[in-house]
């Protein structure tokens, strides 16, 4: 869907403002943790970031802000919604980390953060309600050379998904569209390395119960062993990753040339 960025960002900011009244019967809360494996795998590609500079595309309610300033970084987080900005400036001051973090309303497509000031950029959930090539375009403009993106997804060529998402329209914004494997590709016009994996294909059975009945006894541990069958199919069987609920995604900032020619010699 081609909307004018204007209007997207307004429709952004009031949904995540709370302007969204939900989808009936099917509109299930996720239950904690329902992305728990996309998630670590996500936080683990990040490393060890202590005295790292971090930007954080769309903060939500400060929960990855938090943990990445306890653990020692310096963290620039915004969101196009004034009302989490809000939520997440109070959670900092209540964990006294703001010496640590600074927080703003702004939009990914046009940040006002100083070119290359970056090491690391991160979003949950947040690149399918963007304009992907402004965004993309801004991301490697404020990362440092050698600096690198992680990104957690929602994918959309599941047509199970693609019924469910149809049924609670409420849930989400008009102007949101999950990726495909074309958008991801589509990232290596702005950044030299992309790479990817997907979760939660035959894990999807267990996100349904846990979507409708989160207390289901032993859906963890389900969860688990599902989770290591995905593994399995999706390295003997890559296309089947276009199916799956989540992608995260990992995209890496070249260097200029005479910075290889220099490190080459």
């Amino acid at each position: 869907m081609s909307v004018p960025l204007t209007q997207r960002h307004l429709v952004e900011e009031e949904f995540h403002d709370g302007g969204n009244k939900g989808g009936g019967f099917l509109d299930f809360k996720y239950a904690p943790h329902v992305l728990r494996h996309a998630d670590n795998y996500a936080i683990g590609l990040l490393d060890n970031v202590r005295g790292k500079r971090i930007l954080e595309i769309g903060c939500g309610n400060g929960f990855y802000t938090l943990r990445f300033a306890g653990a020692g970084a310096e963290v620039a987080a915004f969101d196009i919604s004034p009302a989490r900005v809000a939520e997440t400036r109070r959670r900092v001051l209540s964990r006294h980390l703001e010496h640590r973090v600074t927080v703003d309303v702004m939009s990914a497509e046009d940040m006002v953060y100083i070119s290359q000031s970056f090491d690391l950029a991160f979003g949950h959930s947040v690149l399918h309600h963007l304009d992907l090539a402004l965004a993309s375009k801004e991301i490697s403009r404020v990362l440092k050379p050698g600096g690198r993106g992680v990104f957690v997804e929602p994918l959309g060529q599941n047509p199970i998904i693609g019924l469910y998402r149809r049924l609670t329209p409420k849930r989400r914004t008009a102007t949101e569209q999950p990726l495909n494997m074309k958008d991801i590709h589509s990232l290596k016009a702005f950044f030299p390395r992309v790479s990817h994996r997907e979760f939660y294909f035959t894990a999807l059975l267990v996100v349904a119960f846990w979507l409708a009945l989160p207390t289901v006894p032993g859906s963890p541990k389900i969860m688990d062993i599902l989770t290591r069958l995905d593994d399995f199919l999706l390295h003997h069987a890559p296309p089947m990753g276009r199916y799956c609920w989540v992608s995260v995604i990992q995209v890496e900032k070249g260097h200029p040339p005479s910075a290889i020619r220099e490190t080459w010699g």
